[in-house]
Order: structure tokens, then sequence, then C-alpha cells
């Protein structure tokens, strides 16, 4: 994947993490929107660190490669102790922050969507009809 249609996809999970935030916030109430809000961010972090990862595997030896996929698996876990003292110990709203969280998924799709559409080469026969 290119530089474009990263950078493209970063935006599209930035939109979608502010609109899940906002629409937390003025629909759900200030600890639903607090939870989205959070989510929001830890998606963003979390993407920008699977792109830092993906980068550095790309470009690294079989060596650096394997201590990176370690990482990946580790950053999972790191998530998951998000999640727990987020919901568990904060006591932030877990739909609010799943809806936040979700914002990663939402994004992803959409930017892909985008990236493919913009990369397609144009097709005159389907103007014609």
């Amino acid at each position: 994947m290119d530089r474009r249609a990263l950078e493209r996809i970063t935006t599209y999970i930035a939109v979608s993490a502010a609109i899940a935030a906002t629409a937390s916030y003025a629909f759900g109430g200030a600890r639903f929107g607090l939870g989205a809000l959070v989510g929001a961010v830890v998606a963003l972090l979390n993407w920008a660190s699977l792109r830092w990862i993906m980068r550095r595997v790309q470009q690294g030896s079989a060596r650096t490669r394997a201590a990176l996929m370690v990482l990946l698996a580790g950053k999972m876990g790191v998530l998951a102790v998000i999640v727990w003292i987020v919901v568990g110990r904060l006591h932030l709203s877990a739909g609010g922050f799943g809806l936040g969280l979700g914002a990663l998924v939402v994004g992803l799709t959409l930017g892909g969507l985008a990236s493919h559409e913009a990369d397609a080469p144009i097709d005159n026969a389907r103007e014609e009809h």
C-alpha cells in the first residue's frame, strides 16, 4: 500500500473518531462521550503503532521481522490491558469506548474503499450507459 493510501486511511480514521466522539457526547451524555473520546484516541494510537510496526516489517531483515511480529502480538495484549483499565478501573462507558474504538474499523473500511476508487482506472464504457 502506498503512502497516499495510508494517509487517506488515517484521515478517514481521524474523521470517524471525531464524529463518534461528538455524536456520543451529543446523544449519550458526558460519560458516554468521554468513553467514546478515549476510545477514539486509543484507535488512533493503535493505528499509528500498527503503521510504525508494519513499515519496519517491510524494511527489516528476517530477524527484525520476527522481533516485530512478537511486538505486534504484544501490542494486542497492551490493548487488552488498556480496555480493562478504561472500563474496569476508570469506569468510563464501555459502549462509548467501544464506539470510539470502532472508528478504527470504520475508517479503515471507508479509507480503503476511497483509496481503491481513487486508484482505479477510469472505465469509459461505464460512462456511456
